[in-house]
């Protein structure tokens, strides 16, 4: 019978093969990457929608009236919208690593209640526009712009809410280089997915996708009256006042 011989690869033409698959490795990678980022951003978009219609709901039943940051009763504003939320999983972004560290007893996963995720917070700066800290819910009626002016926030932080600059409170510049460098962050306190882009709800709840600087200039968008104290938003857009994340 007539033997057929076979050929085995050489030495050379297997790190051929190799190599190979390493470039396609090298290439691949990263795209398949960016596309889990960009389904983790999309999740997170759609968790913000259902957090959004849930804000709505709230207020329907409450005079128009959103809910406060927290409560007497130690509840915070996610426990007064969470028969409107129908997974816990909601309150989590997945791209959210929930390990910035404030420097305190906070869980590093939970925020101040300790029974929610740190994903998202209120903007506490509509809490304090005018001139007055609001202890009690926001009407819907005190925003001059609604589709302008945010009402939720991404959040690496541990606290219910999230004020823009820290004009409101002198001790919470949380997005500029000193305020990271006390703290030794290397992230600022404000989640961003791998496009540079933050989700935001609005006040008149639809949700919409930012760099951190386009919501401080032209018309900063974290006011009741959307351009209110420009200024300071205008050194705070600064290059060097911005960590690499925001830039």
């Amino acid at each position: 019978m007539e033997r057929k011989s076979s050929r085995a690869f050489t030495l050379i033409e297997l790190l051929v093969v190799i190599a190979i698959i390493a470039i396609l490795a090298a290439i691949l990678f990263p795209v398949f990457a960016k596309a889990r980022e960009r389904a983790k951003q999309t999740s997170c978009l759609s968790n913000m929608k259902q957090i959004g219609i849930a804000l709505v709901s709230y207020a329907s039943d409450n005079d128009e009236v959103y809910p406060a940051e927290r409560f007497a009763d130690g509840r915070i504003w996610k426990d007064a919208i969470q028969s409107g939320i129908k997974s816990t999983d909601v309150w989590a972004c997945p791209s959210n690593q929930h390990i910035w560290d404030y420097g305190t007893d906070f869980p590093k996963k939970g925020d101040e209640s300790g029974r929610f995720p740190r994903s998202y917070a209120y903007n506490g700066t509509i809490f304090f526009s005018g001139g007055t800290a609001v202890t009690s819910g926001i009407s819907t009626g005190k925003f001059k712009s609604p589709a302008g002016t945010i009402l939720i926030v991404e959040s690496r932080y541990p606290f219910a809410d999230m004020p823009a600059y820290g004009g409101y409170s002198p001790d919470w510049i949380i997005n500029n280089k000193k305020w990271c460098t006390l703290l030794n962050q290397n992230q600022g306190a404000i989640q961003t997915h791998s496009s540079g882009m933050s989700n935001f709800i609005f006040a008149d709840t639809h949700v919409q996708a930012y760099r951190l600087v386009q919501t401080y200039v032209p018309v900063n968008k974290w006011e009741l009256n959307p351009g209110d104290n420009q200024a300071a938003y205008n050194t705070l857009a600064q290059p060097a006042k911005l960590i690499p994340e925001y830039q």
